[in-house]
């Protein structure tokens, strides 16, 4: 016999051996365990797609915030604008006036859903009223929209310039990064999450304490600001697998380990054990002995 031939024999014979060696009743319970391993198996990948949704839908959720902090500073921006135009067509209208100044600034103040500081122009281009201490640079010249939306150099302040028809100064605004940081701050919700301004090559770091933590995964998004000027970036944890989804996933497990050792304890108790006396009374008899007396059964499976 060709040895590789020898070798595989010897191997079926070993395994054959082995499984003959095998009471019946780990036999059975290992049968059983095979049998319900598909339907095991189909019950865990359910598990898993589900918390897999589960897990999606939470991250949606999460960067569903990205959406109300985005419709705040866009409502900053376009509040602002109306009120800058109508303060600064208020002060070209009227003489050079140092109160006509402060009532306007202080009106135009009060409109504004949070603190910045304005700088109002004649028509000339001249300026004519400041907050205090507020000196703006010459801004850039206007986009197609008649406005210049920039992040200052430095990342501390965001600019906002408004023109007219004829590419003249009218009004700049300048918010600090303090104020946004606040702005963007929904009430009731936890700060812990990284969200920076960016556009025309710079940034504004508006807050940053996200911290990474094991088993929590970490999700970004961003969204437009003033038209595609400006985009908003956020990135945050969400939890991919809670405690209970772990214990859906474990669930099959335990359920397919419980179906497999009742089933056994079950067949093993109510047919094994009968079976297995009868068999001992029956081997134990010799032709001319009494007749048989089979042991009493406390099976249900009349049929033994």
């Amino acid at each position: 016999m060709h040895p590789e031939a020898r070798a595989s024999d010897e191997r079926t014979g070993w395994a054959a051996s082995r499984w003959a060696r095998l009471s019946t009743g780990p036999k059975m319970l290992l049968i059983l365990s095979l049998a319900l391993l598909p339907l095991g198996i189909v019950a865990i990948l359910a598990s898993i797609y589900s918390a897999k949704e589960n897990s999606e839908q939470r991250a949606e959720q999460t960067l569903a915030r990205l959406d109300d902090k985005a419709e705040r500073l866009n409502g900053l921006l376009v509040r602002s604008v109306g009120t800058m135009r109508a303060a600064a067509t208020a002060v070209g209208a009227a003489a050079a006036d140092p109160n006509v100044c402060r009532a306007v600034l202080r009106q135009l103040i009060s409109l504004q859903p949070t603190p910045g500081r304005y700088a109002l122009f004649g028509p000339d281009g001249e300026l004519r009223c400041a907050s205090a201490g507020f000196a703006p640079p010459p801004p850039r010249p206007a986009d197609e929209s008649g406005q210049r939306l920039e992040i200052a150099p430095g990342g501390e302040t965001l600019r906002l310039a408004l023109f007219d028809d004829r590419g003249r100064i009218e009004a700049v605004a300048e918010f600090d990064r303090e104020v946004l940081s606040a702005l963007t701050l929904l009430p009731g919700t936890s700060a812990d999450f990284n969200l920076e301004l960016t556009g025309g090559g710079r940034r504004m770091v508006l807050r940053e304490d996200y911290r990474p933590v094991p088993f929590v995964q970490a999700v970004s998004d961003s969204a437009p600001i003033a038209d595609n000027r400006l985009q908003l970036g956020i990135r945050l944890g969400a939890v991919p697998v809670r405690a209970i989804d772990g214990l859906v996933i474990l669930l099959p497990v335990v359920m397919w380990i419980a179906a497999g050792v009742i089933g056994w304890w079950v067949v093993n108790r109510q047919l094994l054990r009968p079976l297995a006396s009868i068999q001992k009374v029956v081997a134990g008899y010799r032709p001319g002995d009494r007749p048989i007396e089979l042991p009493r059964l406390r099976s249900p499976a009349r049929e033994i």
